[in-house]
């Protein structure tokens, strides 16, 4: 599910659905990127490389999962280094739910710090991750990485997050999933004209 910016849409109709707030110039192709969720371990096999060797990296944004512990910091350091300098962005994704994620966050540098769900499921009613998710925006802001909230179910939890400075969130209170057909009901694309040579 794509990442929705906390206070630029609201949710309508009776079935969950988000108003994106999209606008022509927003619908350009070079805003689009395509997110690849990746293991460290994955990233560091040569079929990843090369894969990835293929990929116009200024469209990818790599989410690499905390679920798998990482050995070798420099080697993993190093698999991104040349990709990173190619334009791929880098998230660190479900923080808050595997191994050191801070670890990874303070070694990779990422772009985009995407907060587990579990520290997002009731944190307008629960001071703890409250102040846990106040905490991770602000370190997140230190290290120049957008914030995204995973698994938003309320409006509550919804208000709560953009209050604390969250710039994204996704989850079903935006939106449920959909077969291809019916995003493209919702949301159609619209051709735009080239500029004038």
């Amino acid at each position: 599910m794509r990442p929705i910016r906390l206070g630029r849409c609201q949710p309508r109709g009776g079935h969950g659905e988000a108003a994106y707030g999209r606008r022509p110039a927003d619908r350009r192709p070079s805003r689009y990127r395509v997110a690849m969720n990746v293991s460290p371990g994955t990233l560091l096999t040569a079929e990843c490389a090369a894969l990835l060797s293929r990929l116009p990296l200024e469209r990818v944004l790599l989410e690499l999962s905390e679920h798998d512990p990482v050995d070798d910091y420099a080697a993993l350091t190093a698999a991104l280094a040349p990709l990173r300098a190619r334009g791929m962005r880098l998230a660190i994704d479900d923080v808050g739910a595997g191994f050191s994620s801070l670890r990874h966050i303070v070694l990779t540098t990422p772009d985009v710090i995407k907060l587990d769900r579990s520290l997002i499921d009731g944190v307008s009613t629960d001071p703890i991750l409250t102040t846990l998710v106040r905490s991770l925006v602000e370190f997140g802001r230190g290290c120049s990485a957008r914030v995204v909230a995973e698994g938003v179910e309320t409006a509550t939890d919804a208000a709560t997050l953009l209050a604390l400075g969250v710039h994204y969130g996704q989850g079903w209170h935006f939106g449920r999933p959909g077969t291809a057909r019916q995003l493209a009901d919702r949301y159609p694309v619209v051709a735009l004209p080239l500029p004038a040579a």
